[in-house]
């Protein structure tokens, strides 16, 4: 898919077009939190969703809104009608092992997964418990919010 895939670059400026693709798909490093770095490619509904939600997320970091703020501004823009959940079904992946987050300091490798994007939903609504599991093969990420997605963990191998 990435080869036929539109490719954002994050600059010092925010994200850039480096690459039109041909196939719907979008890519781009998703940065929800500063301590994220999360590579991403998006089929067209996802992107066209919440690419303009993690673009306005980067513009404001550069003109030093702090998070909450950030959070009050995404929130703010699909009360409005600004923003839209994506499409039920709409499907983002993460297969990259340069994929990582930062926690108390400590960076954290990112496995590869599939996002499969159904907004509003919660880990109930789906029967899935991750009460007691840190790290499970599903589960329901952003639960109730209009991005929630259920994360399926994939892996990955080489071929031959």
């Amino acid at each position: 898919v990435v080869p036929a895939a539109t490719i954002f670059v994050l600059g010092a400026g925010g994200y850039f077009e480096a690459f039109r693709g041909t196939n719907g798909f979008v890519c781009y490093v998703w940065r929800p939190t500063p301590t994220n770095d999360w590579p991403i490619c998006q089929s067209r509904d996802a992107a066209r969703a919440l690419f303009p939600v993690e673009s306005l997320r980067v513009a404001l970091r550069i003109k030093g809104v702090d998070e909450a703020g950030i959070a009050d501004s995404i929130a703010s823009g699909y009360r409005s009608g600004r923003f839209r959940p994506p499409a039920d079904g709409a499907i983002g992946y993460m297969l990259s092992a340069s994929s990582w987050s930062v926690d108390s300091g400590t960076r954290i490798f990112i496995p590869p997964h599939l996002h499969f994007y159904t907004p509003y939903g919660t880990a109930a609504q789906l029967g899935i418990d991750t009460t007691d599991h840190w790290v499970v093969p599903i589960r329901m990420e952003r639960s109730g919010e209009p991005d929630a997605t259920v994360v399926v963990g994939v892996r990955l191998r080489k071929p031959g």
